[in-house]
């Protein structure tokens, strides 16, 4: 989940900000916030670990693993929330490019990823509330046992459809920089505030 929401605000930053981040070669960067994060939060988490019913995930001795897991995710909801709907609205506000079919089909991206990131992580949320009050039922467990998994796979399959499997460029050079591609639509949609316009320039035509 702290991947999805670094997607988002990357994104955000990317589109809105028009900050071009470096993610390095295949995105490691990426990982490395993900990988930092959980492992701090699991040294004061170590001793609650332990059996929960019908997977190993704390021994209910105390309420510390859901009530960390339920802040971090809600943070995380909400701060995707935030990016994903600040892109939508850059995205329609900058409309008035030639280019509209291409504007609402990332628009119905954007919905889509982040219809199914609400879907995927909700009953996570549930399940850690009920497992705050020890009212954790067989019913919650399915759920969240259906939801995690089957979210990822459909975004995967999501993503695919619609970016394909490998990035390919047209422009020459593209390739090895693919963020370059976007300064000029980022610098654009930064500033959005009217159309762009056109410097006249006086051409001079000399007769013989």
């Amino acid at each position: 989940m702290i991947l999805v929401g670094s997607l988002a605000l990357i994104t955000y930053l990317r589109v809105c900000k028009a900050m071009n981040i470096n993610t390095g070669i295949l995105d490691y960067k990426l990982f490395i916030f993900p990988l930092i994060v959980p492992t701090i939060l699991c040294i004061p988490a170590w001793e609650y670990f332990g059996p929960d019913g019908y997977w190993c995930f704390q021994n209910r001795a105390s309420s510390f693993i859901p009530l960390v897991l339920l802040c971090m995710n809600i943070s995380i909801l909400m701060t995707s929330l935030f990016c994903y709907i600040g892109i939508a609205h850059a995205i329609n506000v900058s409309r008035f490019r030639n280019d509209q079919e291409n504007f609402r089909a990332s628009n119905k991206k954007i919905i889509s990823y982040l219809f199914m990131f609400i879907l995927q992580w909700t009953p996570v949320m549930v399940f850690l509330i009920f497992d705050v009050n020890k009212e954790a039922n067989m019913w919650i467990f399915v759920i969240c046992f259906i939801s995690l998994p089957a979210g990822g796979i459909i975004n995967t399959y999501r993503y695919i459809s619609n970016e394909g499997f490998w990035n390919t460029y047209s422009e020459f050079g593209t390739g090895r920089d693919p963020s370059s591609r976007n300064q000029s639509n980022l610098h654009s949609i930064k500033n959005y505030g009217g159309p762009p316009t056109v410097r006249k320039m006086k051409i001079k035509i000399i007769l013989n």
